[in-house]
C-alpha cells in the first residue's frame, strides 16, 4: 500500500510509463515520497478551506500554531488542551488579565476557576489563586508561575497559592443559616474542596 503522494506521484507518470517502468518502480516512489507524507497530510485542505496544518481543529501539531502567533505553549498538554491553550491566549489580549488568567486555567481541570490580585503589595506585584481541587497535585507552583509570566506585562512580578477550597466569608455569604449550608454539603470535606463560583467572595 502505498502513500498518498506516491499515488498522486505514479497518476501524473502516466499509465504507459508506470507499465513499462516495471514492478519496482511503485516501491522506488513509495521510498523517495515519503518523507513528504507528513508535510503532504498538513497540507491538505479542511473542510473549513484551511490546509491541515493552519486549522486549529484539525492540526496535530497546535503548538507550531501557537509559536506562529507569538503564543508558546507548555509541554504535558494533551492535544485538545494546547488547541485550548492557543485558543484562549490570542495575541492581541497578551498582557491582560483574561489573557494571564486563561494561561493558568490550562493547568487546571473543573471550572478552571484562577483568582488574579493586581497591585497586591505594590503596583509591580501580582498574585494567582488556584483551588485545590482544580489543581494537580502533579502541577507545581513553578509551572503556574510560567505559565501567568508568559502572558503577563513585563515588570510584573507573580506569586501563586493553591488555596485549599471556600473561605469562611465565602459560606457565611451564601449561606445565611447553618441549616442551609448543612443542606448545601453532605460532608465537611465536600465543603472543605468547594470552589467558590465566579462573581462571589473567595
Amino acid at each position: 500500500m502505498v502513500s498518498a503522494v506516491a499515488t498522486r506521484v505514479l497518476e501524473a507518470l502516466g499509465e504507459t510509463f508506470v507499465r513499462r517502468a516495471g514492478a519496482l518502480l511503485e516501491p522506488l516512489v513509495d521510498g523517495l515520497t515519503d518523507p513528504l507524507a507528513d508535510v503532504d497530510e498538513l497540507l491538505q485542505p479542511t473542510e473549513r478551506g484551511w490546509a491541515r496544518g493552519l486549522d486549529l481543529e484539525e492540526t496535530p501539531i497546535p503548538g507550531w500554531i501557537g509559536a506562529a502567533t507569538g503564543t508558546k505553549v507548555p509541554g504535558g498538554l494533551t492535544l485538545e488542551q494546547q488547541r485550548d491553550f492557543v485558543r484562549d491566549r490570542a495575541t492581541w489580549r497578551r498582557g491582560s488579565p483574561q489573557a494571564i488568567k486563561g494561561a493558568v486555567a490550562q493547568l487546571l481541570t473543573g471550572t478552571r476557576r484562577v483568582d488574579l490580585f493586581e497591585r497586591d503589595g505594590s503596583p509591580w506585584h501580582m498574585r494567582i489563586r488556584t483551588y485545590a481541587a482544580e489543581t494537580a497535585v502533579s502541577i507545581t507552583e513553578a509551572e503556574l508561575i510560567a505559565a501567568a509570566a508568559s502572558q503577563k506585562p513585563v515588570g510584573i512580578t507573580v506569586d501563586v497559592e493553591v488555596a485549599p477550597g471556600a473561605t469562611f466569608d465565602h459560606f457565611t455569604a451564601e449561606h445565611t443559616t447553618f441549616d442551609d449550608f448543612a443542606s448545601a454539603y453532605e460532608t465537611f470535606d465536600e465543603a472543605s474542596a468547594h470552589v467558590p463560583e465566579e462573581g462571589t467572595i473567595p
